[in-house]
């Protein structure tokens, strides 16, 4: 039996890290090796489970990751953190993650220059994970921030937290930003809607198939595209909108009631519980939308220029 998590394109490592470059790649040869060779496929997200159906993987099917949200939700309180991040009038969007090229940390950066020039200028990124999974790219994304004369103190690297202090830095989060192009399930999501966070995440691969119809999902990473604005999350008193709770909270119940079975992809086999968000995805899927997420969004290059600029490089369709 195999279970896929998936496995981050190699295209993206590519200008910074030749060894990922080559791990990455040769990752999904030795995938493609196992084709005929296992019993049943299992795939965490329906997304990763489509990636398995191309590949030529039969039976494919969904065993959805088993998420504890305890760790972010239970009451331990750290007054010195959450009065530093808190003490002032600044809106902290927080992201969690390795900072690796895939995650597009760029567009954090443009998407903080928009709302300092048309929405205001008190705001704090807090970028919480590992910053030497791409040394190069950290590199770059450092030169980039130089190059826009960021304000100090507003984009934080806090590096891997406990889970103490991972929860604070959601309690006191206004908005979870995720503007990843490539997602095999994103965990953090989950996390951010069972800390009651609005959600504003680019809906690339799996991101769609784990909101589940709840956050705020947009098909563009530009910081001007409506679909993905801030601003009506700086709108009166309390944490974002009130009115984007309740499909969060909706999709966090669906994912805890009784599972139920699935046997169009399983023939025979009744071993594997499927979700009703992955029911419409696998709907949507036949509709027309099959192999449809993967790639389909124009590569980005952030290029580190010496010394201490940065550059960024799209095709000319994706201004257009």
């Amino acid at each position: 039996m195999l279970q896929y998590h998936n496995v981050t394109p190699a295209h993206y490592f590519a200008p910074y890290s030749p060894a990922l470059f080559r791990l990455a790649s040769l990752a999904r040869a030795e995938l493609a090796t196992l084709v005929g060779r296992v019993d049943l496929a299992l795939a965490v997200s329906e997304f990763n489970r489509r990636e398995l159906d191309e590949m030529g993987f039969a039976p494919t099917g969904l065993l959805p990751l088993a998420v504890d949200t305890s760790r972010v939700t239970k009451p331990v309180q750290l007054p010195a953190l959450e009065k530093l991040l808190t003490s002032d009038d600044q809106l902290n969007f927080l992201f969690v993650g390795r900072i690796a090229p895939n995650k597009k940390i760029e567009d954090h950066i443009k998407l903080a220059e928009h709302y300092k020039r048309y929405v205001d200028e008190q705001y704090r990124f807090i970028f919480v994970g590992k910053t030497d999974a791409t040394p190069k790219y950290y590199a770059a994304i450092r030169a980039m921030l130089e190059q826009y004369r960021m304000p100090p103190g507003r984009f934080i690297f806090t590096g891997p937290v406990p889970d103490e202090d991972l929860a604070a830095y959601y309690r006191t989060a206004r908005v979870y930003i995720s503007l990843s192009e490539h997602e095999g399930f994103c965990v953090p999501l989950l996390e951010a809607m069972s800390a009651d966070v609005p959600v504003l995440a680019y809906a690339s691969t799996a991101v769609p198939d784990t909101l589940g119809g709840a956050g705020v999902p947009h098909g563009r990473r530009r910081a001007d595209s409506r679909a993905g604005r801030p601003e009506r999350l700086n709108s009166g008193s309390g944490r974002g909108e009130v009115g984007l709770f309740h499909p969060q909270r909706g999709r966090l119940g669906r994912r805890r009631a009784p599972r139920h079975h699935d046997q169009r992809h399983l023939g025979k086999s009744r071993l594997v519980p499927q979700h009703r968000y992955a029911h419409r995805a696998a709907a949507r899927s036949r509709a027309g939308g099959r192999g449809r997420a993967r790639h389909r969004f124009p590569e980005a290059r952030l290029e580190l220029v010496e010394p201490g600029r940065t550059r960024v490089r799209y095709p000319v369709a994706h201004h257009a």
